[in-house]
């Protein structure tokens, strides 16, 4: 039976817990919870190392956007001229 995670807000930032977690006799976390922390993390930081891909990725789709938008204007004005 899984264990439901709580989540709270509290002064602006989101407090998440396993509930009903309790470390085992080594004392680690499951991996569960040692993602929901570094998650905290990467949101806290407001970057992580995907951050350049995901940038790059919407240049060059705007990029393209605009290009098809400017390929079918210049098409369209062609035809009516």
């Amino acid at each position: 039976m899984t264990q439901p995670i709580v989540c709270s807000l509290e002064a602006g930032t989101i407090r998440v817990r396993h509930a009903g977690w309790v470390p085992d006799s080594g004392g680690h976390e499951n991996a569960v919870v040692r993602e929901l922390h570094h998650l905290e993390q990467v949101a806290e930081e407001g970057e992580s190392n995907e951050t350049p891909v995901i940038v790059g990725v919407s240049v060059w789709l705007v990029a393209f956007v605009v290009f098809l938008l400017m390929l079918a204007s210049a098409l369209l004005a062609y035809r009516l001229a």
